[in-house]
């Protein structure tokens, strides 16, 4: 196995880490709503049960609210990740959501407040360790291979139901004494909060926001590919909701998220009463559980249709097979616990895909690069929408037009997979730009061409000054090496300079190997200073060379990363200052590209004045019978950048 395919291991284990985050989701969505909060109806103020007809219609709708809560603290989660990437988040959630669990089961006596509260405290935990950080960690490691990666990592959700429902019942259960639960409802909630707590803590040695981290590109591609570079383009809250497109995506994603949960969140009550079972919930768990096994088939499913045939016909699909589910479990009555094992495998299968889906969708609309900016308002308004799922069941169950609560219940289901069909075929996938605003305001566009420029650049066309005037260096940079992907993209971006007739006259030799760089250091000391004093004392009027010998040994001990251009054949006259001039505008895209992801950099001419050129030839490029014409070297700053000196009366203007 080669070492990058090695390498690439790390960003495979997200899939697994991502699989674990969303069965920890599947916890939430499923097992607190049928399993845990039932304990706490005893807990629940009578006069507020009695507005809403129930305890268990009571919870419900405090049920949303903290779910609704926690999805509108989820866009400041998502402006977080789009800052600073997932991993912060996503740590902080999972300990934050231990803990949470861990106090959880004092309401029991503390009272109804403190239930609120840690209720709000796990839809918050739980968006930020799984839908607002495994979708960003997902979607930046693997690109062309998204609908595989998306899908297997949301398989965790119909796993987390099949497992942890039963798992937490079963403790329940185990610890029930005379009738009082209240030891198995503790020890349950425990020990998921600390399951919760040691995942916190791994993921903080084990996530990695980006592959360039840790000198990687998505899918393990070559930067040759085009396909191996994601430059994320961070765009403002107002300029993501200014886009038509992100909200049809929230609104055909956000119904199908909402249809799921009601059906899911009251799937025990629903088995108990059509299967007649009575108050035995552990009959309807055990039902639930097996169907939940079927969920892990319909993610390989729905991961397999999304990757061959694409997201939007992956999505017409299960839109449709949505429609004939719900409609099949609000028609068919029966007290067969096969019937009903079926329908909750049907259900199941259902269960899993919106959650890869909407990201796949964002990423096949909007691009890698954009996708945590869209990410940040999409997911948590989506997980609004799901989240109304809790309380669109207790609406839906109102006895009407001679139906019972269930077929009214799954009827309405139906109805919105049957609006998101519509809204998937009317929906364009072909890639969108976010609407972008000029500094007048008075301009907006997605992706259209105005005066010969695609004014959705705009955006990025006030960075320039920055990149102009900022970007002076004093040569000296501390310890970091520069990831790979960083190296491959700064190298890459000098090529991309215009050149007359196509001719295109360079080599570069990049170094980053600390050996090799070693070895130029030692040379370059043993070689350049004792030239540099013969220089001197020839030219005793010049005592730039001297400074210009200190500043290039100081950049050469403390740079990462050096890289050196040579002609590719030989050059005289006006010849060599035409390639010369072709050369020096491929190091100034290398700098302002490096300048643009935090890396200093230090253009360095001082070699050829110290007579290293030929010496430097001879190393690094002795088939070539060109020249070498200059260095630079990166790294990261040391000190705050010294910026650009300009020289009075260097300009005349006419």
């Amino acid at each position: 196995m080669s070492e990058n395919k090695k390498s690439f291991a790390l960003g495979y284990s997200f899939i697994g880490h991502s699989f674990l985050s969303y069965m920890f989701l599947a916890f939430v969505l499923v097992a607190v709503s049928n399993n845990v909060l039932p304990s706490f109806y005893d807990i629940v103020p009578e006069g507020f049960a009695a507005a809403f007809g129930g305890a268990d219609r009571a919870m419900l709708f405090v049920n949303t609210l903290c779910a609704v809560f926690s999805a509108i603290v989820g866009i400041f989660m998502g402006q977080w990740v789009d800052r600073k990437g997932p991993k912060q988040v996503l740590v902080i959630g999972y300990i934050v959501g231990g803990i949470n669990y861990i106090v959880f089961p004092f309401a029991h006596s503390a009272g109804f407040p403190l239930l609120v509260v840690c209720l709000a405290m796990t839809h918050t935990s739980m968006l930020a360790y799984c839908q607002m950080t495994t979708q960003s960690l997902v979607a930046h490691w693997f690109n062309k291979k998204k609908g595989f990666a998306l899908g297997f990592s949301a398989v965790g959700i119909p796993v987390g139901n099949a497992v942890f429902s039963f798992v937490y019942t079963s403790i329940v259960s185990s610890l029930t004494v005379n009738g009082d639960d209240t030891l198995g409802v503790r020890i349950g909630l425990w020990a998921f909060g600390i399951a919760l707590v040691v995942m916190g803590i791994v993921s903080s040695f084990w996530v990695r926001n980006t592959p360039a981290e840790v000198g990687l590109t998505p899918d393990n591609l070559p930067i040759e590919n085009k396909e191996g570079s994601v430059e994320n383009r961070s765009y403002k809250f107002r300029e993501v909701a200014a886009t038509p497109k992100v909200w049809l995506v929230i609104a055909i994603y956000g119904l199908l998220n909402c249809s799921v949960i009601a059906c899911v969140a009251q799937l025990v009550q629903y088995i108990m009463e059509r299967g007649d079972f009575g108050d035995n919930a552990g009959t309807a768990v055990t039902i639930m559980s097996v169907g939940a096994l079927a969920g892990i088939a319909g993610g390989f499913i729905i991961s397999f249709m999304d990757q061959k045939m694409g997201t939007k016909k992956a999505t017409v699909l299960y839109c449709i097979a949505s429609v004939i589910v719900y409609l099949a479990m609000a028609f068919i009555k029966t007290d067969s616990i096969a019937v009903l094992v079926i329908l909750c495998m049907l259900a199941f299968i259902l269960n899993g895909a919106p959650a890869p889906l909407l990201p796949s969708m964002t990423l096949t609309i909007f691009g890698p690069e954009s996708f945590n900016s869209v990410s940040k308002i999409a997911t948590p308004i989506a997980c609004i929408c799901r989240s109304c799922g809790y309380y669109v069941v207790a609406l839906f169950m109102i006895e009407a037009g001679g139906m019972d609560k269930w077929t009214g219940v799954y009827t309405g289901l139906a109805l919105l997979c049957a609006i998101s069909l519509v809204l998937i075929c009317l929906c364009k996938t072909n890639r969108t730009e976010i609407r972008t605003r000029t500094e007048s305001g008075d301009i907006f566009a997605m992706g259209e061409v105005y005066f010969g420029f695609n004014t959705a650049f705009q955006s990025d066309v006030r960075k320039i000054k920055e990149l102009i005037y900022g970007r002076g260096n004093n040569g000296l940079y501390v310890d970091g090496r520069i990831p790979e992907a960083d190296i491959r993209e700064i190298v890459e971006a000098g090529t991309y300079v215009p050149a007359g007739v196509d001719v295109r006259p360079w080599h570069f030799v990049a170094l980053s190997d600390p050996e090799t760089i070693e070895d130029l250091r030692r040379k370059m000391h043993a070689g350049v200073i004792p030239f540099a004093a013969k220089l001197r004392e020839r030219f005793p009027g010049h005592p730039e060379l001297k400074k210009d010998t200190e500043e290039f040994l100081a950049s050469l001990d403390t740079a990462p990363l050096v890289v050196m251009a040579f002609t590719d054949y030989p050059v005289e006259g006006n010849d060599l200052a035409k390639e010369v001039k072709q050369i020096g505008s491929a190091f100034q895209n290398m700098l302002l590209k490096a300048y643009g992801k935090g890396i200093g950099s230090y253009w360095l001419t001082s070699p050829i004045a110290a007579g290293a050129a030929p010496n430097l030839k001879a190393q690094f490029m002795p088939e070539s019978e060109g020249e070498f014409i200059g260095m630079v070297t990166f790294g990261y700053y040391d000190t705050a950048s010294k910026g650009v000196t300009v020289k009075k009366g260097e300009v005349k203007y006419l």
